[in-house]
């Protein structure tokens, strides 16, 4: 076949057409957010946008808690079923064990912004409440394992441009960083709000009577990717929290504005892929492992590409963040130090998301997981070794190793996943 009807096939099936809308739609999704970030940044100062940057590390742990492993475990069961009942059945077990993780949330974070040192980040911490709810509502796990995600997509999208922009208006001083939060959580409570209104109308899924023990086993099936996720969470939100308790507000502000950069156009870039492809791979796996690998081999060279492009303009454009960010003084080298991160995190992605759980087994989920609960320990001795020595510079290359030892494990784990797999 010729290169250009190669191409012209590609863009023929669903899911590459689902990546490219996807991939227009994130640029859009993102590029509000990274419009609005440098207003607060400016506005807040370093220190109000370390308050917020510390707030929204405490709340991920939240929607860490809450979340599960179900975006993954879920959006598989969710594609692997043939009827609407099987959907309801799945869609009613999790949405009951959500509830259930949200009100144990409620009284955890109750008893954690009682925490004498986390007085100043109590009310910003609070204001992040309605994100936490609507986030556990908005459903994400079914769209995307029956195929709808370009609808919530641009639910989201749409929420964002409505939203955001009242930030111009609303958020005028570092007094207003309550203000911000809440709109930032207001556009996660449209989309809840949208998402269910669509969802009622369109009769995808509904109620149905479930057992506990179905309840138990939606909890079981997870649990290996909620450990997985939780280390994860543990040494990339936790960079945070180190620097909240050992640096100013104002080096928290430099290093939170940093990451969230990098983070925001790595994700910008991977997201619409693993929307679009994960079901796909997880489909072709439960017929044919073989040519699962080889599709999921050309996704793991254009996300290669991709956060390569991504690592250089990092790189070469963090010079000129200064300009624009006054008080920001470490930004330039901290996005420097960041720019070979990208590759690390979504290459790692596809090795461990579609690799070992849409492509593996169970065998392959333990993996998975036991990856991040090996690299968490490392994480934190790295960590608090690197900040007694090197400060928030230390932190950063720790980020950097940490995400590295993750990528390289997850390689290691799928190839020897695949050897199996493959010759049984």
């Amino acid at each position: 076949m010729k290169p250009k009807e190669i191409i012209k096939s590609a863009f023929r099936e669903r899911e590459t057409c689902d990546a490219v809308y996807l991939f227009v739609l994130q640029i859009v999704n993102y590029l509000v957010p990274i419009i609005v970030t440098p207003y607060l940044m400016s506005v807040l100062g370093a220190a109000g946008y370390g308050l917020y940057g510390f707030s929204f590390s405490v709340i991920q742990y939240c929607l860490l808690l809450v979340d599960f492993g179900f975006n993954m475990s879920s959006t598989k069961r969710i594609a692997s079923t043939k009827t609407k009942e099987e959907r309801s059945k799945v869609f009613t077990c999790v949405v009951a064990a959500k509830t259930i993780l949200l009100i144990i949330t409620f009284f955890l974070l109750c008893l954690i912004t009682q925490i004498r040192p986390l007085q100043d980040y109590k009310y910003p911490i609070l204001c992040f409440i309605p994100m936490l709810i609507s986030n556990t509502y908005t459903f994400f796990w079914l769209f995307q394992g029956s195929g709808k995600i370009r609808v919530l997509s641009v639910i989201n999208t749409m929420s964002k441009i409505l939203v955001l922009p009242l930030t111009f208006i609303f958020v005028k001083s570092s007094k207003d960083i309550c203000v911000a939060i809440i709109l930032q959580s207001a556009v996660y409570c449209i989309a809840c709000l949208v998402s269910n209104f669509y969802l009622i109308k369109s009769k995808i899924v509904g109620f149905v009577r479930v057992k506990k023990t179905e309840i138990l086993n939606e909890f079981r099936d997870s649990m290996p990717l909620f450990t997985s996720t939780a280390a994860t969470t543990i040494y990339t939100q936790l960079f945070t929290i180190v620097l909240g308790f050992t640096s100013s507000k104002e080096i928290v502000g430099c290093y939170s504005a940093s990451e969230r950069i990098m983070r925001a156009l790595c994700f910008m870039l991977y997201t619409p892929i693993t929307q679009s492809f994960f079901p796909k791979v997880a489909s072709i796996a439960s017929v044919n492992r073989k040519k699962a690998a080889e599709y999921l081999k050309h996704i793991l060279f254009l996300v290669l590409f991709l956060m390569s492009v991504l690592g250089v303009v990092l790189f070469w454009g963090s010079d000129l963040a200064v300009k624009y960010f006054n008080g920001y003084v470490q930004l330039p080298i901290l996005l420097k130090l960041m720019s070979p991160i990208p590759i690390a995190i979504g290459c790692g992605a596809v090795l461990g998301q579609m690799g070992l759980i849409a492509l593996g087994d169970h065998k392959s989920k333990i993996d998975f997981r036991n990856t991040y609960i090996l690299v968490a320990p490392i994480s934190l001795v790295c960590v608090f070794f690197m900040s007694h020595l090197f400060g928030v510079y230390g932190i950063t290359i720790s980020l950097a190793i940490t995400e590295y030892i993750v990528f390289f494990l997850m390689g290691y784990h799928y190839k020897v996943s695949k050897r199996r797999l493959l010759c049984c």
